[in-house]
């Protein structure tokens, strides 16, 4: 019982900061994530709209949701919609490929 108490009140207090200050958790402990915000949605006033750091991205459109580039593509999606999909497959990539450099570089030595 006493470790269900203790993780409670971390989860609490975490929480709490999380809630204070998005931007400095991010910072902090965020990395590979990216924010796909529509400004049609209501949601995305509540969202992270700027850049936190080269691995905390926003992506912002005034168009859309927060999930339609979720969704399978059809030839029917807007220009923007498929630009932006594009930059999402980037960044991970980019993200994957620099795992896999960190890796390699790691079990060189």
């Amino acid at each position: 019982m006493h470790n269900a108490l203790s993780l409670s009140f971390f989860y609490s207090n975490m929480l709490s900061f999380i809630v204070k200050d998005i931007k400095t958790a991010l910072e902090t402990f965020g990395s590979n994530i990216i924010f796909s915000n529509g400004l049609l949605d209501p949601w995305s006033g509540g969202s992270v709209l700027q850049n936190i750091s080269e691995t905390v991205v926003a992506l912002v459109t005034e168009e859309g949701g927060h999930h339609i580039d979720l969704r399978p593509s059809t030839p029917e999606d807007p220009d923007w919609l498929v630009q932006q999909r594009e930059t999402e497959v980037k960044l991970i990539k980019g993200w994957i490929d620099g795992y896999l450099k960190e890796k390699k570089t790691a079990f060189s030595m």
